[in-house]
């Protein structure tokens, strides 16, 4: 078997290509974090949804391994780097999915006047109810802070009314 036959081979390619990004991410565990286990740093950047901002660095040390496969003519192995990628960034993608129950929701709601304020404020106690989480801020009055709505701006300095004859 000829060096050529004997590294020009799909898993030649598809091994280095999927182990190097991993490593990618351990280096950047060790010069960006301050947690202390690297399984937490993972947890924390797939709960924070900032999965997205290092995979899409991970790749890079595979583009450097496809241009070495290419100079050497190792077309399947190069075909191989290709393919890890094309895993990595469906697995980014289905982690990404499945790690949006981790989102916290914001609302912004607006009321206007007092019936928009007793609306509104059941429909914060009703989101509770599904998503104790939920955070809500906008303008309201005393029942939406009652529900715990943080209140830019109050109803008292919105109202008013206009008669036209």
């Amino acid at each position: 078997m000829t060096s050529i036959a004997k590294y020009n081979r799909l898993i030649i390619g598809l091994i280095p290509g999927i182990i190097i990004p991993f490593i990618t991410l351990i280096i950047f565990y060790l010069f960006k974090s301050g947690v202390a286990n690297f399984f937490d740093y993972v947890h924390f950047m797939i709960k924070n949804g900032c999965v997205f901002k290092y995979i899409k660095f991970m790749p890079l040390p595979n583009l450097a391994i496809f241009y070495y496969f290419l100079n050497k003519s190792y077309y399947y192995s190069a075909r191989g780097v290709i393919f890890s990628n094309f895993y990595l960034g469906i697995s980014s993608i289905s982690i990404s999915i499945f790690s949006l129950t981790n989102y916290q929701l914001k609302y912004y709601i607006i009321a206007g006047e007092a019936s928009g304020d007793l609306h509104a404020s059941n429909l914060i106690e009703k989101i509770k109810k599904f998503d104790s989480q939920a955070t809500f801020r906008g303008w309201g009055g005393d029942l939406m802070i009652k529900n715990g709505m943080f209140v830019v701006k109050h109803i008292r300095d919105l109202a008013f009314m206009v008669w036209l004859k």
